[in-house]
């Protein structure tokens, strides 16, 4: 369920999804397809991330000869943020299951993406660690080795966000939020 799509530097389509294949958990697969339809990893896909716990909310965007992924994960007691990347023959460049991109405390969910142009990528969230009601909106930008470049930033403070309130517009950085309906104090804002 919850499929998304991304078209890589050679035309062809990756998808990624999460998937209940194992009966108790949700994990995160992905599977690249050619123009004809063919199937050109394994073919019930390849994992992306099968660590203990729930993997939700896929996201990715393709750079190059890889493909950035990133979904929230609770192999821990609360969500968590991870990302990975991976070649167009479906081999992940970093750890298996995937990287920490964020692991405050409470949760972080529904992550976004965008590639950096340097074949990493810059994760958005939405945070609850500050408690209170409040949703932050942060951001990490992850290099092309698995690695944090930068620190892990905030960038709005809200007490209420729609649950698809983080966007990229591109990869120049542009965060947008959206607030609950209702909540008429700020309208669509960004950064």
């Amino acid at each position: 369920s919850n499929p998304q799509v991304t078209i890589d530097g050679a035309g062809l389509s990756i998808l990624t999804w999460q998937d209940n294949r194992s009966g108790s958990d949700y994990d995160i697969f992905a599977q690249r397809i050619d123009r004809a339809g063919q199937l050109q990893w394994t073919p019930v896909g390849k994992s992306v991330s099968s660590a203990p716990g729930q993997q939700y909310n896929p996201q990715l965007a393709a750079q190059g000869n890889s493909v950035f992924f990133t979904w929230q994960d609770r192999r821990g007691p609360d969500f968590d943020i991870y990302a990975q990347r991976f070649d167009l023959n479906g081999q992940p460049f970093w750890t298996p299951n995937g990287v920490q991109v964020a692991a405050l405390p409470a949760d972080q969910i529904i992550p976004q993406l965008s590639t950096d142009g340097l074949e990493g990528g810059i994760v958005a969230w939405a945070d609850y660690h500050l408690g209170s009601g409040s949703t932050d909106l942060y951001a990490h930008r992850i290099g092309a080795n698995g690695l944090p470049a930068g620190g892990c930033f905030r960038t709005f403070t809200q007490d209420s966000l729609s649950l698809k309130a983080v966007r990229f517009r591109t990869f120049r950085g542009i965060i947008t939020g959206r607030p609950n309906p209702g909540n008429v104090r700020d309208s669509v804002f960004s950064r």
